[in-house]
């Protein structure tokens, strides 16, 4: 796939196809280290089709890389289209791909991580929940006191949702972000 990124996405579709959980983690791979932007149209015609939510997360990470770190622009304007997605399954997918951009040391634009999900605590449910922890848990380990200032924000604006939300996540927390929303949560 390296070496003939045109026979990429045959490839993955093999091996996305056969139906297997291996086969489906290995399509993933043969995506990293694709970067044209097929690939995210390619990774949401795979998991719109997948319940095993350990592959959608490893194409959210892996499926995506190559193409997250070629053209960041692109990954955070598709990211926007992701999250406004009528589908809970597209949007949980989309929360993913941004914890493995978090994740990711390479990428720099965690402020407009954040901007994606402004107002995201008070309405996500399932899967966009544990997603989003997820995310929330990458953020914190990049930056405390944005994670911190995000959530605290959140709660003034999303009401009992948010803060639920937050009282979730504050395991996550150095102590001093940690008694900072624990005073912005007990003034709620």
């Amino acid at each position: 796939a390296q070496e003939q990124p045109e026979h990429a996405r045959a490839a993955s579709a093999a091996l996305w196809e056969a139906g297997y959980r291996e086969t489906q983690l290995l399509a993933c791979s043969v995506l990293s280290g694709q970067v044209h932007d097929d690939v995210a149209k390619w990774a949401i015609d795979y998991v719109a089709k997948c319940d095993d939510q350990e592959v959608v997360a490893e194409m959210a990470k892996a499926g995506l890389q190559g193409w997250r770190i070629s053209d960041v622009s692109r990954f955070l304007a598709a990211e926007q289209v992701w999250l406004n997605d009528s589908n809970r399954g597209i949007r949980s997918f989309a929360l993913l791909a941004l914890s493995a951009a978090a994740e990711d040391d390479q990428f720099k634009d965690i402020p407009s991580i954040f901007r994606l999900i402004a107002g995201f605590t008070a309405k996500a449910k399932g899967g966009e929940r544990r997603a989003l922890r997820r995310l929330i848990e990458a953020l914190v380990d990049r930056s405390p006191p944005e994670a911190a200032r995000f959530l605290m924000d959140e709660v003034a604006e999303g009401g009992n949702p948010a803060e639920n939300f937050a009282r979730s996540t504050l395991e996550f927390f150095p102590s001093r972000q940690r008694r900072l929303l624990e005073r912005t949560l007990s003034s709620q």
